[in-house]
């Protein structure tokens, strides 16, 4: 064999090697980038979940302003946050 047949013989392997390395490679990127997401999404929702809890727990511990107007009468629509008395 010539220099010449050996150089392209590699070439040629070297070829094969990566169209049989690089779907495997293109598999393990593309499913951490995948996993990172799907790690951040749940750190996100945790944090959501935990802040609706927090604002919840917080509006039942102060108790809601109770809004009668001085001459008797029902305002309507009631005010924002106010309790008619009924």
């Amino acid at each position: 064999m010539t220099m010449r047949q050996l150089a392209t013989r590699r070439r040629g392997q070297a070829a094969v090697e990566l169209a049989l390395a690089l779907p495997l490679l293109l598999l393990v990127v593309f499913g951490l980038l995948g996993a990172g997401r799907l790690t951040a999404t749940i750190v996100s929702v945790s944090a959501v979940a935990r802040e609706a809890a927090r604002a919840g727990r917080l509006e039942q511990a102060r108790p809601m302003p109770r809004c009668a107007p001085s001459c008797g009468a029902k305002p309507w629509p009631p005010p924002m946050g106010c309790v008619l008395p009924t």
